[in-house]
């Protein structure tokens, strides 16, 4: 009993760790393939929400332009204020995938503080900063005659080009690990769109000096492009991680049959270490006389001279030295 105790104990000691990384293989590839899942159905209500949030903001700043007239504090409060709804409603994560006006220091030394750091795989980031011109497009849309539109006209797009020069001094896109281009966001999609329509020269304005302009629309779609980005590193690091453990498994796997063909070995030897015993029992002593009997004989001439033991010898043992003393006989 203690021999298969001992055995079942080395089983177990074999078999736990296979099972283990069995199990942890298998709960990696479901969580894998079931957030794969989840990501997709949650693609089409992402995308609903892109077209409501891009519906709304236009409407709110419809109506605070008026608010927002002339002060541009609260002009450029706003304007942050809707970078930062996108950023939420776009599937990133703030302080993981992006970072608010964290304190950098560009290549000339200064200290700069971005709007937000947009963060990719492998280190590297790309910058948004924020820009609302309202007041010279309100007074454009609701002038009356052509001179006084092409007057308001042009002090909106002197008004917007302002803003690129004052970013490109800012020299965002020489800190680390970034593009030289950053994003200039406006969040009145309609000023920038009337802009870029009646001012062709003005984007190519703009990144001559190293900013992209991006509405609503282009920047949704931008970061879009950056969760799907981090969806598919963290899928890669998945694919990494299930490669990690198959490896495992597979190391786990080979110690297994080596203890398995140790184990054998040692089955092997334990057999062969019980038959030297039996044949002890049975056979007959060292001198191979038949005189000298086997052990199991003398023990048994020993009872039926009297001996009074509370135990019998299994009846198989005495048939098989019964039959090593007749064939000592037939030999001799």
């Amino acid at each position: 009993r203690r021999f298969a105790q001992l055995n079942e104990e080395r089983w177990q000691t074999i078999l736990d760790p296979l099972k283990e990384n069995l199990n942890k293989f298998e709960k990696k590839i479901d969580e894998t393939y079931n957030q794969e899942t989840r990501e997709k159905a949650a693609l089409r209500k992402e995308l609903e929400q892109i077209i409501n949030i891009n519906r709304q903001m236009s409407d709110d700043a419809q109506k605070l332009t008026d608010a927002l007239k002339g002060d541009k504090k609260m002009q450029g409060n706003w304007g942050e204020m809707q970078l930062e709804q996108i950023l939420e409603k776009s599937g990133l994560e703030q302080g993981v995938h992006y970072t608010k006006q964290g304190a950098y220091q560009n290549e000339e030394g200064e200290r700069v503080i971005p709007d937000y750091v947009i963060h990719l795989p492998q280190g590297k980031n790309y910058i948004i900063d924020s820009k609302v011109s309202l007041v010279n497009y309100e007074r454009f849309f609701n002038a009356e005659g052509d001179e006084q539109k092409a007057y308001y006209f042009n002090e909106m797009v002197r008004d917007i080009k302002k803003h690129i020069d004052g970013l490109s001094k800012k020299s965002y896109h020489t800190l680390t690990n970034t593009p030289d281009f950053v994003f200039m966001y406006f969040a009145f999609e309609s000023a920038l769109f009337a802009a870029l329509q009646r001012e062709a020269g003005l984007f190519d304005y703009a990144f001559k000096r190293n900013i992209i302009l991006v509405s609503t629309t282009t920047l949704l779609a931008s970061l879009r492009t950056v969760s799907f980005i981090w969806t598919q590193e963290k899928q890669r690091q998945n694919i990494t991680e299930i490669a990690k453990l198959g490896g495992q498994l597979y190391d786990k796997f080979v110690g297994f049959l080596e203890n398995m063909t140790k184990v054998g070995k040692s089955l092997e030897s334990a057999k062969d270490t019980y038959q030297d015993a039996m044949n002890q029992l049975i056979k007959t002593n060292a001198n191979g006389s038949y005189n000298a009997g086997t052990i199991v004989g003398q023990a048994e001439a020993l009872r039926r001279l009297g001996a009074t033991p509370s135990k019998q010898i299994p009846q198989a043992i005495l048939n098989r030295a019964e039959n090593e003393e007749n064939n000592l006989l037939q030999q001799g």
